[in-house]
């Protein structure tokens, strides 16, 4: 399973398996490794196991959560494909730009999708830029300066790890507001032919 379809609470057609490993134990449903809330089961293969999770439900609050409201269909001739949009930052650019150029073929039976995607673009830019404003402003009012960072003190300690935190959610906040902005202008470029 790609990582970009890791819930299974966004996939109501996914069906249990039960462990091989456990016996008499209820169906988990199976999510991609990656999946934070995931165990790792037995399955009838060799040396084989699989990622899953034991209620559905509990994939609401994993960070891999895929909103099953952001499903669109696209149709290109004999191609199908059912796309998360709020999974489209994890795949690669070339992919995204195949995907786009397709729906602009077949602009006529991928007009839902297409409604659906420009306003969801729009969003996920505005929402990333917020989130990287409210990230710069946490570590302009988190940080602070350690004047002896090899030392163990436990209050040092915790400032630099509370520095650290500070300075990877920064990042990934721009990183991902960037990734979107990317695909926003991909999406535009495309557009304009």
């Amino acid at each position: 399973m790609l990582k970009y379809n890791t819930c299974a609470h966004a996939r109501p057609r996914m069906h249990p398996f039960i462990p091989v490993d456990v016996r008499d134990h209820d169906p988990v449903y199976p999510v991609a490794s990656c999946c934070k809330k995931a165990v790792s089961y037995k399955v009838a293969e060799p040396r084989s196991y699989l990622s899953a999770i034991r209620d559905r439900e509990v994939c609401e609050n994993c960070p891999m959560f895929t909103d099953p409201d952001t499903l669109i269909s696209m149709q290109a001739d004999t191609f199908h494909a059912d796309i998360y949009m709020d999974r489209l930052i994890d795949l690669p650019v070339t992919n995204i730009r195949k995907l786009f150029k397709l729906l602009h073929l077949y602009r006529w039976e991928n007009e839902r999708a297409i409604d659906s995607l420009v306003p969801y673009l729009a969003q996920a830019v505005q929402e990333s830029k917020d989130a990287w404003k409210q990230a710069s402003a946490d570590y302009v009012h988190g940080w602070r300066k350690v004047d002896t960072p090899k030392s163990r003190h436990p209050a040092v300690v915790e400032t630099l790890k509370n520095n650290g935190r500070l300075t990877r959610q920064l990042k990934a906040a721009k990183a991902r507001h960037e990734r979107w902005a990317k695909i926003q202008s991909i999406w535009a470029e495309i557009s304009a032919h």
